[in-house]
């Protein structure tokens, strides 16, 4: 099957609220907009493996890297995957349609003022784990960072809440139980406590050294939700603040989505006090339980390193995240079409350096 003339049009952001990926939303894209992201969205009709004619819809996210060069990225999209062997093909023939509508799209009609330098697909597609079997080859490159975590669980909550506790490792059932006998509590809260929980979120980057966004970014996501049915006529994501209390003490929190079938842990804070009352394990039980009782299939936590590696900076993450229970999902994570290969590989240099020195140098020297 040949994917080199794939048709791509472009299509109203609000179609995309048709997708069941929150990232793959028009919601997310007018999000992304108020930090300095184009957003547009994309139909790409296909034939599929059985011959069908299909057609998926696409949120591609763009930005100037300098001059008339933008990086072009596509969150968690495509949602069709072909077979493996024409997986190269579909990628390529859809990544270089993309940048040819991109640049009448970006360049108010005009197709010399924009050149996307690459259009880089962070892949929802599973594999199973093996990155010496499920390698993408052909025309596009595995690029040389992961922008959203390639690893994730998932939890069914299609079980019962007793089922679920049973399918914990015992440390985890433990944990939460002792959390709330020695007197943790979840409350549900909103953008009036933001500022608290930003509070602890930044106390929490400072010790685990990652990189965080502003308050505005967080206080702004929730106001897009509460918000767009007004604004564009459609239900945005439900969106919950659950904080954990010792007294009147807030000591964690986390801030969740609710969409499709899907909730998902988003971000996570904590101070360092009452850590050894568990208040983290009593956030997480909250979450699940109210996302089963809201109707939904699956409680996705969102990030984990890809194996069980006590070297790895972020084990003690893995062994929270998968002492919950439910299925170890891996990713085929991002992969580029390059649109121009010389500066392609400038820039792609330039992000294995910036990668080497946030992952690891920074890190060591503390």
């Amino acid at each position: 099957m040949s994917f080199e003339n794939l048709n791509v049009e472009p299509v109203d952001l609000n179609l995309l609220d048709e997708n069941s990926e929150i990232l793959q939303t028009g919601f997310w894209g007018r999000f992304k907009e108020k930090f300095g992201w184009n957003a547009c969205g994309f139909k790409i009709s296909y034939v599929d493996s059985s011959e069908n004619e299909a057609e998926i819809k696409v949120l591609v996210l763009s930005r100037k890297v300098v001059g008339n060069i933008w990086f072009c990225y596509v969150p968690f999209g495509p949602p069709y995957k072909p077979d493996k062997s024409e997986s190269s093909d579909f990628l390529y023939g859809a990544g270089m349609a993309i940048a040819s509508q991109l640049r009448k799209v970006l360049g108010g009609g005009g197709s010399l003022c924009v050149k996307p330098l690459f259009v880089r697909f962070d892949l929802p597609w599973r594999t199973d784990g093996d990155d010496r079997r499920n390698k993408i080859g052909g025309k596009v490159r595995k690029a040389p960072v992961d922008i959203q975590p390639p690893s994730t669980v998932i939890l069914s909550l299609r079980e019962t809440e007793e089922d679920l506790l049973r399918g914990m490792k015992s440390k985890t059932r433990y944990n939460i139980r002792l959390a709330f006998k020695r007197g943790v509590s979840v409350i549900e809260s909103g953008i009036e406590d933001l500022s608290l929980w930003y509070d602890m979120y930044r106390e929490t980057a400072e010790r685990d050294r990652i990189a965080i966004h502003s308050l505005e970014y967080y206080t702004y996501l929730f106001e897009l939700a509460r918000d767009y049915r007004k604004s564009y006529g459609r239900e945005g994501p439900l969106l919950k603040l659950l904080l954990a209390r010792v007294g009147k003490e807030v000591v964690a929190g986390n801030i969740v989505s609710f969409w499709g079938d899907t909730a998902r842990y988003l971000y996570g804070a904590s101070t360092g006090r009452k850590r050894n009352l568990m208040p983290t394990y009593a956030l997480q039980w909250e979450a699940i339980t109210m996302a089963k009782r809201l109707g939904y299939r699956y409680y996705d936590f969102f990030g984990i390193p890809p194996g069980p590696d006590p070297s790895h900076p972020m084990y003690g993450l893995y062994r929270f995240k998968t002492g919950f229970g439910g299925k170890i999902v891996h990713r085929y994570g991002c992969y580029d079409v390059p649109v121009d290969l010389l500066f392609y590989s400038f820039y792609t240099k330039a992000e294995r350096a910036r990668q080497f020195y946030f992952k690891k140098l920074r890190k060591r020297l503390g």
